[in-house]
């Protein structure tokens, strides 16, 4: 009689090449998934870096699109002339700050509200890495993370750059700038 040999279960061999094999495949979907988390935290910090400086940018342009560069000054004499005091305030509300050809950190400049009169001086500019606007007594905070705020002015034309920064999982500092190009009358 010849007895016959059972094939059911595994031998040593097998069940150790099997183990290597699939403790190798762990350790590879494991680096796979660390990198992963890794860049996916990367692209969410750099995204909402420049969602963080587009929105400031916009917030400016949005303010400077009923400014003027002689706000009550109609005649560009620089004095308070009659008839020119539209908000009865007594002062020449012509805060404009910078000069045709120029680049500056801060804003300063005048809006026009309903009613055809003018505001107070409002100005932006970065303080301790946030972006401010500052219009008499009040402050208030736009964007914090800015490394740069530089607004150009050539003519009519007005040139914002915002660089805004934050730091991912890793501890790596991503930066975006966000540019933003608007006209200003007079």
């Amino acid at each position: 009689m010849i007895r016959r040999r059972t094939t059911a279960g595994f031998s040593i061999v097998e069940v150790t090449i099997a183990m290597a094999i699939g403790v190798t495949l762990l350790l590879i979907a494991t680096q796979l998934t660390t990198e992963t988390t890794r860049l996916s935290s990367s692209a969410f910090v750099r995204s909402s870096v420049f969602v963080r400086a587009s929105k400031a940018a916009d917030l400016v342009v949005k303010d400077l699109q009923t400014s003027s560069f002689l706000g009550e000054d109609r005649n560009g004499n620089g004095t308070l002339d009659t008839g020119e005091d539209s908000n009865g305030n007594g002062v020449l509300d012509a805060a404009w700050n910078l000069a045709d050809g120029t680049s500056a950190a801060t804003l300063t400049f005048n809006n026009l509200q309903s009613g055809w009169t003018w505001t107070s001086a409002i100005t932006y500019t970065v303080q301790n890495g946030t972006l401010v606007r500052l219009e008499g007594a009040n402050t208030r905070e736009i964007c914090r993370g800015i490394e740069q705020f530089a607004v150009t002015r050539s003519g009519g034309e007005i040139a914002i750059a915002l660089r805004s920064s934050g730091r991912d999982s890793a501890g790596r500092t991503w930066a975006e700038t966000a540019e933003r190009r608007l006209y200003v009358r007079n």
